[in-house]
Order: C-alpha cells, then structure tokens, then sequence
C-alpha cells in the first residue's frame, strides 16, 4: 500500500493569502476610524453651533382686539402733589423821621396873675407876686393820617437863669395837655392829659435837654389833635423871691440862639 503524503500548499500562495487577509484587515480598521471621527466630529457639531432661528412670520396688519377681563379693575390715577408755594417775607416798613419845630405865637407863658406874652422867650419860675408856667405847641399835619407813631422825642435849649430857681431841689417838669389854637390865660390852668410825667431840667446849665414822649404823641395822634402841646413847671411851685427864672428859647427865636424847641418823630 502505498502511503498519500500530505497535500502542501504551494508557498507562494499562502504569502498571497496572508496579504489578502491584511488588505482586508486593513480597509475594516480604516472604515472603523473614519466612523469613529464622523461620529465624533457629529457631535461636537452638534454642541458648539446654535440653533438656527426661527423666522418670524410677518405681523398681521389688523389691530387684535384687546382682552377684556371678565371683572375689569378700575385703577384710580394717582393725584399730582400739590406744591404748596413758599410765602414771600413780608418787606419792613420803611420809617420815616421828622422834626417839628414850635410854633411861633402858640409858644411863649403865662402867669398866675393873668399876664403873659406870646413872641418872646419861654420863662418858667417866680418872684414875689406871681407863678409864670412855659408853653410849647408843635403842629402834627405833616405826618399822614395812616401813620404809625414809632418814636417821638422832645428837645429844649436853656439859654439862661436868673435868681434861684433850682435852688433847694427844685425842677422844671412837664405836662402834656392841649390847649387848643391859641396860647391865652386860660392855658395856665388847662387840665393835663398827663401831669408831670417827665424831668426836662434840674440845673441851671445852659444846653439841650430831650425827653421821651413817644405815648404822648400817639395819643395825640389816635385822638386826631392837631397839635402835641407840652407846658413847663416847677415841680414845687410858691411865690416868694425876687425873681426866680429859667429861660429857654422859643420858636419866635427870641433870643437868637437858632436852636428852637424841636419835636423829632419817627413813624412808618
């Protein structure tokens, strides 16, 4: 019997089917890599680039009709403050100052016995038979009727004396009354408005002396006098002497001095 020995491919043939094998190993692993980066290159896409816009459609022409609620809410509008305006400051009035000077022939004295004179110097004191009292007048016309009295003051010049007539303590004081247009005997003993209510001189100095007499005034004034009417005295008042004067001078300016009795008023 003979022995079949083993049919053995010829070895070029099996160098060619181990190629084959390979090339198709090969193209497998090739369409498996370029799977995997389409794959991958897919997705990463996917998650860098945005979604694409939706196109609006174009806007209807016609004006939609607006919702109405079933139970529609009145809101009330809501008020403007009201600004309430700053007050102006109301503006000062302006005052006004004026200096009345006596009258001539409503000035001068009177005495005790019924004599006097009008045109010469104001004379208050005494001698042995008789009391002379001094008068001032000062016209109030120039002052408007709607005025305000602020301020009045009185001034007198004392130009000399005679005798005594400050001796033992004594004073001219003042009185405010209103004797009316005339200076006459009836003056000496005019009821005062307000007696002694003021010290104008207690010495013989010759010089200015100012008192206050802002309440007489405006009771002038509220009771439309015409005039503010003062009268002098001494405040203890005794015949006895040989002639006791103090002299002042009058609105005639009698004794030539310039400085007559003056009234200076301030009012707005």
């Amino acid at each position: 019997m003979t022995e079949k020995k083993p049919v053995t491919e010829p070895k070029e043939k099996t160098v060619s089917n181990k190629k084959v094998i390979l090339g198709v190993a090969f193209v497998i692993l090739f369409i498996l890599i370029g799977a995997a980066s389409y794959y991958l290159g897919a997705k990463n896409k996917s998650q860098v680039e945005p979604s694409p816009t939706p196109i609006a459609s174009p806007a209807s022409t016609s004006t939609p009709e607006p919702e109405t609620s079933a139970n529609p809410t009145t809101t009330s509008p809501t008020p403007s403050p009201i600004s309430t305006p700053t007050p102006s400051p109301t503006p000062e009035p302006e005052t006004h100052t004026i200096t009345l000077k006596s009258q001539e022939g409503h000035d001068g004295f009177r005495a005790s016995n019924g004599g006097g004179n009008n045109s010469i110097e104001i004379r208050v004191g005494r001698n042995a038979i008789l009391i002379i009292r001094g008068f001032l007048s000062f016209k109030l016309e120039s002052i408007p009727s709607d005025a305000t009295i602020e301020e009045a003051k009185l001034k007198v010049y004392q130009t000399n004396t005679t005798g005594n007539p400050y001796s033992s303590g004594l004073r001219v004081v003042v009185d405010h009354l209103d004797y009316g247009g005339d200076l006459n005997n009836a003056a000496y003993n005019a009821p005062s408005i307000s007696a002694s209510f003021a010290t104008l001189f207690s010495n013989d100095s010759v010089g200015w002396q100012e008192i206050n007499v802002t309440d007489r005034v405006r009771d002038d004034f509220d009771n439309s006098r015409p005039r503010s009417q003062y009268r002098l005295h001494m405040a203890v008042e005794t015949i006895g002497g040989t002639g006791d004067f103090a002299y002042f001078e009058s609105g005639e300016n009698a004794q030539g001095t310039n400085n007559l009795p003056e009234l200076t008023i301030k009012y707005h």
